[in-house]
């Protein structure tokens, strides 16, 4: 627009400003068709000859986690043409997402599904019979919300023994910080018979790690709103189960565990709120460490879900590399200016 011009009648033009650049590789889209390709699995055959799917014999695990968006945020966003203005309004009604989601779903032929933002109606009529037919056992868990969406969890019956109900757990992640949660006996009890029965030097410094929660609690009391926004206003869960795999004559040469640990969760939104969600993966991560060492040994852990956060942030950093400094990333930054008032949606 020429000097002193106001704009008013070019504002088509400004949808010109930036260059068209070509979609990034996208890795997942381009192995899909042969994840999906039923008889390709691990190699199996059958009697015939002929390749099979899923086997109890196999000696890994497939894995699909998957937010699938809860009709009840794609009707909102459908009614008032915010998010997804580029869309065919009729490509989001329920009717045509939610079995499209299922049908893609079973065709990953999966050990174990954890799903995010599913609709408490959409997994009662649709989601937990259909998996159940397909061989599936599984779990719903709503937030700590009023909005009824939360995660669901689905696991193979052909790879893994039933669960009881036992060992289906649901957590607040609001409440696993709080002072009154810390280690209890029995968990110090087992931490201790693990850490004297088979630990080295450096096993010990690792046994450690947990006094972080100390910082929490000081933080806590110290900072008032990052208190309200973690304790009080987010309605995150954590799904837990313990499932023991099933064991076959060929599995009896292999390393199988004799059960896994597996967590499904979705972590807090707000692009300003980094510093929230590195204390729900801390809380999460926490939990998991004391639900598997309720055995004799512990058992092997997975965690999957939405985390909201990209490759370089401090909730992913956190995770694989067990621990985050003040100096290692920016995940702190918000942490004085970030208020509940922000964005007031609980999802």
């Amino acid at each position: 627009i020429r000097p002193g011009h106001d704009g008013d009648g070019c504002q088509e033009a400004y949808s010109f400003c930036n260059g068209v650049k070509a979609l990034p590789r996208m890795p997942i889209v381009e192995l899909r068709e042969k994840w999906c390709r039923k008889g390709e699995r691990d190699g199996f055959t059958d009697d015939g000859g002929v390749k099979t799917g899923r086997s109890s014999m196999k000696n890994n695990l497939r894995v699909v986690t998957y937010n699938i968006l809860a009709d009840l945020y794609a009707g909102r966003e459908v009614e008032n043409h915010l998010m997804y203005g580029h869309c065919n309004m009729q490509d989001l009604l329920r009717q045509r997402r939610m079995p499209m989601i299922v049908a893609e779903i079973l065709s990953y032929d999966a050990d174990i599904v954890c799903l995010q933002e599913v609709d408490a109606s959409i997994h009662d009529s649709l989601l937990r019979p259909v998996l159940e037919a397909n061989g599936y056992q599984g779990f719903y868990s709503n937030k700590v919300s009023s909005q009824q969406e939360g995660c669901s969890m689905f696991w193979s019956t052909a790879a893994f023994e039933l669960a009881n109900n036992d060992d289906m757990r649901t957590f607040p992640l609001r409440s696993l910080l709080a002072k009154e949660h810390g280690e209890n006996e029995l968990s110090r009890q087992h931490s201790s018979h693990y850490y004297d029965a088979m630990s080295n030097v450096n096993d010990f410094v690792e046994l450690e790690r947990w006094e972080s929660m100390n910082g929490i609690h000081d933080l806590f009391e110290n900072h008032d709103e990052v208190r309200k926004v973690f304790q009080e206003s987010v309605g995150q869960i954590v799904q837990i189960v313990r499932l023991t795999p099933k064991q076959t004559p060929q599995s009896f040469c292999t390393t199988k565990p004799e059960s896994i640990v597996v967590a499904n969760t979705h972590l807090f939104y707000h692009p300003m709120a980094d510093h929230i969600r590195i204390l729900q993966a801390y809380a999460v991560c926490h939990k998991l460490d004391e639900i598997r060492r309720e055995g004799q040994y512990p058992d092997p852990v997975l965690i999957c879900g939405d985390f909201n956060s990209g490759p370089l942030s401090g909730a992913v950093r956190l995770l694989t590399h067990r621990s985050v400094l003040p100096s290692d990333n920016d995940c702190w930054k918000n942490l004085n200016v970030y208020r509940w008032e922000c964005g007031d949606s609980e999802y």
